[in-house]
């Protein structure tokens, strides 16, 4: 194993431990060339700028020296990665204006020194993230959940149960929906079954068929993650009268549920809110009273029923109506 190959598994090991990188640093700016001595300066610039408080003195001149770093090489470290993974920020990198540059850019996809927030589709995952990981630590990946046309049933049960079994789905800490729809009801449990989404903390959906079968392979999936934000204000909402009861099942899984309990975000969608909707959330031992509660929809909750919310949690909605 090379020296490099060495430190990338040692942040990866322990990815909120700071000393690993700082290590990786320390032998960058050893045997790096210019551009890996630059990312050195960056990991302890932007480990620093992690733990120290707003009001820190230091601050000002260390964001100073980030945006440097960032402006100048933002693009060269992203073209050392599998093309596939960053054409699409490469391109927004060639095209941005003065208003939103490399270096804005960068703070959004390197945190503590290395790659953060890139996106894969469900096929491309085990393709890509062995090459991704040889070549950088890289932490809080997104799996987009959208099946394209072209791809159709070869996501199919035997590839998701394969997926599922794979241990490398803990570099994953988003999992999200793409415009149109297309994952589907019957894939979610094949997923959500797997033991390494440790690292899971966000589920972002939109107009994907989540509802109580979703809930509930969350709710009872054997990986030990935390979730803090969790939108499916679609996924659950706008249906029929018949269905609603599943709506109330499924927030009484959620409300009940360990795994909500560092739930920061909340949204959902209002056509499913009734009292007994209500009932579940305002009793929940687990769902933090500095939840912040939004609302898909858009229209106004009855004042009796906001009222309740709103004395539970903090809201972000449309206001009640008489």
């Amino acid at each position: 194993m090379s020296d490099r190959r060495a430190f990338i598994e040692a942040i990866l090991a322990n990815p909120a431990d700071d000393l690993p990188r700082l290590v990786y640093a320390d032998w960058l700016e050893e045997h790096g060339d210019n551009l890996g001595r630059a990312r050195a300066d960056l990991v302890r610039i932007q480990c620093e700028l992690a733990r120290c408080p707003a009001d820190d003195p230091r601050r000002p001149d260390l964001l100073r020296r980030e945006g440097a770093l960032l402006e100048n090489h933002t693009c060269d470290w992203l073209s050392q990665l599998p093309h596939s993974l960053v054409a699409g920020i490469l391109q927004s990198l060639a095209t941005s204006g003065r208003s939103f540059g490399p270096a804005d850019i960068g703070r959004e996809r390197f945190q503590r020194g290395f790659v953060t927030r890139l996106h894969f589709s469900v096929r491309s995952y085990l393709d890509s993230i062995d090459e991704l990981i040889a070549l950088e630590p890289a932490t809080s990946l997104s799996l987009g959940l959208y099946i394209p046309d072209e791809v159709g049933d070869t996501v199919n049960e035997d590839f998701l149960l394969q997926l599922a079994r794979d241990p490398r789905l803990m570099f994953v800490s988003r999992l999200g929906s793409i415009q149109p729809p297309g994952f589907g009801a019957r894939r979610w449990p094949i997923l959500l079954s797997s033991p390494h989404l440790s690292s899971l903390t966000r589920i972002n959906l939109d107009n994907e068929n989540f509802g109580l079968p979703g809930v509930s392979a969350l709710v009872n999936s054997p990986s030990q993650f935390r979730l803090r934000e969790f939108e499916i204000s679609y996924s659950m909402g706008g249906v029929p009268d018949g269905e609603l009861g599943e709506i109330v099942q499924a927030v009484e899984l959620l409300a009940n549920s360990p795994k909500f309990a560092m739930l920061e975000t909340l949204l959902l969608h209002d056509d499913g809110l009734g009292e007994q909707v209500v009932d579940a959330l305002v009793r929940s031992p687990y769902l933090s009273r500095s939840l912040l509660l939004r609302f898909g929809g858009g229209d106004p909750l009855p004042m009796n029923l906001w009222h309740r919310l709103n004395r539970r949690f903090r809201l972000l909605s449309p206001g009640p109506y008489h």
